[in-house]
């Protein structure tokens, strides 16, 4: 069987304030994953006070969630703070399918913790017991945005998330690096509380490609071509697993004393 997307989910979160305990911020897929295939999420968040943490997803149907990979860098931003910038890629494999919910826990180490928030979800079928390929990961104040991967193998589907930092009245306008196509067809935004009457946005460039050959691919955005800084991360991702059915799942994601969803 071949690997296919199956559905995307994706959205952003703005000043969100994660100090003095944990809240919910909740969506779902447009229709049931099913059991067998794979949950992949992409999220990045940033803050000034670099006291964000990103923890492991869970959910109550029992599936069991990974992190592939991370990165962390920091850069300043149009208004003299430092920006603190994670990404990371989560993955469960096999899921249960039917209803559940999947949780993202997004806490703060001290007070006060204003974050800004972008993610996309992708349910993929046709993954084997142990899809990784490989990974990749960067950060930088220097444009273009993006890092490049290696497959190890040929035939494998390529996955970069890559989340660009800029003044909100210069804006992040992001465009597909060369053979990818961007999920969702345009892009995620979230503003972020700078101090005074300034804002930082963080806009994603979620994209994939289905890789023929194992060789190095660039994934690099066309645009922003220029803007604070980037941070990103990648994966390769191959083989074949059993498809079955499901009957709905929602995707929560915690982030601190509020309860948000959003229905795709």
């Amino acid at each position: 069987m071949s690997v296919t997307i199956v559905q995307t989910a994706f959205g952003g979160v703005t000043n969100v304030s994660t100090s003095g305990g944990s809240v919910l911020f909740f969506f779902n897929f447009s229709s049931a994953p099913a059991a067998g295939n794979t949950i992949v999420l992409c999220v990045d968040g940033i803050n000034i006070h670099n006291n964000l943490i990103l923890t492991t997803p869970s959910d109550s149907a029992g599936d069991s969630f990974s992190s592939l990979v991370a990165e962390s860098v920091s850069f300043p931003d149009s208004f003299g703070n430092t920006v603190f910038a994670q990404a990371q890629i989560y993955i469960a494999n096999l899921i249960q399918g039917g209803a559940g919910s999947t949780t993202l826990d997004i806490g703060g180490t001290s007070s006060p913790n204003v974050s800004g928030l972008v993610y996309c979800a992708y349910e993929i079928a046709g993954l084997g017991v142990n899809p990784l390929d490989a990974t990749a990961r960067g950060g930088s104040a220097v444009f273009p945005a993006g890092a490049s991967i290696t497959p190890g193998r040929n035939g494998t589907l390529a996955l970069s998330f890559v989340c660009a930092v800029a003044s909100q009245s210069a804006g992040v306008f992001s465009t597909a690096g060369s053979g990818w196509t961007l999920d969702p067809p345009g892009f995620e935004t979230a503003t972020l509380f700078a101090g005074g009457s300034n804002s930082d946005l963080i806009g994603d460039g979620a994209q994939h490609q289905f890789l023929a050959t194992n060789a190095p691919v660039s994934g690099a955005l066309t645009r922003p071509t220029s803007g604070n800084g980037w941070v990103s991360v990648a994966a390769t991702l191959g083989g074949t697993a059993p498809i079955g059915g499901g009957n709905g799942s929602w995707l929560t994601v915690e982030l601190n004393n509020s309860l948000r969803g959003v229905r795709h």
